[in-house]
């Protein structure tokens, strides 16, 4: 779905109630659990997170608003702690700045607790957000290099943990900003997708299918469904 068309406008932040309609149609996870695929998101979620959005002071995200599309059970920090998910800074720095009493995880360790979250489903989504609050202007340039630095060691350790012969790692984006930190609003360029996998067959099948952002989740579909 071309969201910004149908809706009229592009969002910078968190969906409106008219998007938030169309995510709970059609979003990836409810689309291949009613086809009858395993699927799950990966990010571990706070009891503080829920209060916040109830308060009224946060909004859920759009990868939220597709795990209760596909009323699929959310991961806590409980299953964090048994390795069973992973926060959305890979290492939990943000959890115990907030005074969480939890371990910091390293990008080896969390890569591992995603691959094994990932052999046990057909679909796993895993949300990374720190690009995106910086690319905002929301931190320093040290920020930035550092959390580039984590998602490449990050992606280095899951190919590592990877079967790719018959598992693939897709890393996508919804817009351009860290790319260009003079402003805080996104940009207008190309976003890459990212595709690891061993098998030809299914590089071809999403490369030849996906030229925008509205082709991923139809492709994907598509390829688990043949």
């Amino acid at each position: 779905i071309n969201a910004s068309k149908l809706i009229g406008m592009h969002l910078t932040a968190t969906p409106n109630t008219k998007l938030a309609a169309i995510l709970k149609e059609k979003s990836i996870l409810k689309q291949l659990k009613e086809a009858g695929f395993k699927v799950t998101g990966a990010n571990a979620y706070s009891e503080r997170y829920f209060k916040l959005v109830e308060d009224g002071e946060l909004a859920h995200s759009a990868s939220t608003y597709a795990i209760m599309a596909a009323d699929i059970p959310f991961r806590m920090l409980d299953d964090l702690e048994k390795n069973n998910a992973v926060f959305m800074d890979i290492t939990n720095d943000t959890l115990i700045s907030y005074g969480v009493k939890i371990k910091k995880y390293s990008l080896k360790r969390s890569a591992k607790n995603l691959m094994k979250i990932v052999k046990n489903h057909d679909f796993t989504l895993y949300e990374y957000f720190l690009t995106d609050l910086y690319g905002h202007k929301r931190g320093t340039i040290k920020d930035i290099h550092r959390v580039l630095s984590h998602i490449n060691k990050f992606t280095e350790y899951l190919i590592k943990n990877a079967n790719l012969e018959n598992e693939i790692i897709v890393i996508s984006s919804d817009h351009g900003n860290i790319e260009d930190i003079s402003h805080k609003s996104h940009t207008r360029n190309p976003v890459p997708l990212i595709i690891f996998s061993k098998e030809k067959f299914y590089l071809d099948f999403l490369n030849d299918r996906i030229n925008s952002i509205a082709d991923v989740t139809p492709a994907i579909v598509e390829l688990l469904k043949e």
